[in-house]
């Protein structure tokens, strides 16, 4: 498979995985005058715990996980050869480390926030997923 054909497969991998249920979410939060005053961060209520431990294995949120994290591995091994120069068979390590470390990153930020925290280790999973398939991917177009 070409890379133009890997870049159109990861383009389009986003795409389904992002726009059919796109929808934002403003959340305002205005900062205090002085940073140095700011209130310790409140841990959400009792009734919000509950939300915030459902995170089912084939929950909506894993699939846009793995299709994400596939369509990322794509794109970061294209960047990669076609960008860098790197060889096919080594860039691919690479470029699914990377996005798994852009995955775990996410978790650790998710695990921060202050509107209902979860580091989710089933959403590492589904990136895992994500990223092994794009390897495959990538590695049976090169035969």
């Amino acid at each position: 498979m070409s890379p133009r054909a890997l870049a159109v497969l990861a383009a389009a991998s986003l795409a389904i995985t992002v726009l059919p249920n796109a929808r934002a979410q403003v959340l305002s939060y205005r900062l205090p005058a002085d940073l140095d005053d700011a209130p310790e961060r409140e841990r959400p209520p009792a009734d919000d715990l509950a939300l915030v431990q459902r995170d089912d294995w084939l929950g909506r949120d894993k699939a846009y996980h793995a299709g994400a994290t596939f369509g990322l591995t794509l794109g970061a091994h294209v960047a990669l050869t076609e960008g860098v120069g790197m060889e096919r068979e080594a860039a691919l390590p690479f470029a699914a480390m990377a996005v798994l470390g852009v995955g775990l990153a996410k978790e650790v930020a998710d695990s921060r926030r202050a509107y209902r925290p979860l580091f989710s280790w089933k959403d590492l999973a589904a990136d895992a997923f994500g990223a092994a398939v794009g390897v495959a991917v990538v590695s049976l177009s090169s035969r």
